[in-house]
C-alpha cells in the first residue's frame, strides 16, 4: 500500500477523507475508516493503515524465499515474509510473487 485509502463510509456520502484504520466494523465485516468513523463504528483487531504504507515505502530489490510445506491441498495460504499479509496459492508453486498488500517480491518454493 503505498498510499492510504479514502474511508469506506466517507465514499458513501461522497467525501474523499483519507483512511487511518483497517476495522472489524461493529456490523461485523472490515472497512477503511477514518478516525471519526473509527470512533463510532470501529472495533478490535485494528490495522493502522499508516504502518502499511511505511512498509511500503521500505521496498527493497532483495528477493526472501518462502518454503511451503509438503502437502495434498488444493491451496496453501503463505505469509509475506516483509509484512506478514496472507496470500492463497497452489502447493506446487515454485514462482515470485507480488505481496498486495506491501508490494514487495518475495519466491514461494514447494516441497512437492
Amino acid at each position: 500500500m503505498e498510499k492510504l485509502p479514502n474511508c469506506d463510509v466517507c465514499k458513501q456520502s461522497g467525501r474523499d477523507r483519507p483512511a487511518k484504520y483497517d476495522s472489524k466494523t461493529q456490523f461485523g465485516p472490515h472497512a477503511y475508516l477514518c478516525e471519526e468513523h473509527y470512533q463510532s463504528l470501529g472495533c478490535e483487531p485494528t490495522t493502522q493503515l499508516e504502518e502499511r504504507v511505511k512498509i511500503a515505502a521500505a521496498k527493497t530489490d532483495q528477493i526472501p524465499v518462502v518454503h511451503l510445506p509438503l502437502t495434498l491441498d488444493d491451496i496453501v495460504d503463505v505469509e509475506c515474509p516483509r509484512c506478514g499479509e496472507t496470500r492463497t496459492v497452489e502447493p506446487d508453486a515454485n514462482y515470485t510473487v507480488e505481496c498486495e498488500s506491501c508490494g514487495n517480491k518475495f519466491r514461494v518454493v514447494s516441497a512437492i
